[in-house]
């Protein structure tokens, strides 16, 4: 598995009790993904992306990279 699959294969877990997480963190995963196709239909460079949409990806430490990685 390449760098690139390692980072786009992400689990998800949640913590007994605690399913507030899970949801805050798949709203987190759709504003990001919203964000990247924002940026894309505005023609901005692939690699702006990261340093974009990183600043307001809280939950999620890796929410940015797994979708930038998908591309």
């Amino acid at each position: 598995m390449t760098q690139t699959q390692a980072l786009t294969k992400t689990l998800v877990f949640h913590w007994m009790g605690n399913e507030s997480l899970l949801h805050q963190a798949r709203l987190e995963c759709r504003q990001v993904s919203n964000e990247v196709l924002r940026l894309s239909y505005d023609g901005r460079d692939w690699n702006e992306f990261g340093d974009i949409v990183e600043e307001d990806a809280d939950l999620v430490q890796n929410t940015v990279q797994c979708i930038i990685s998908s591309r």
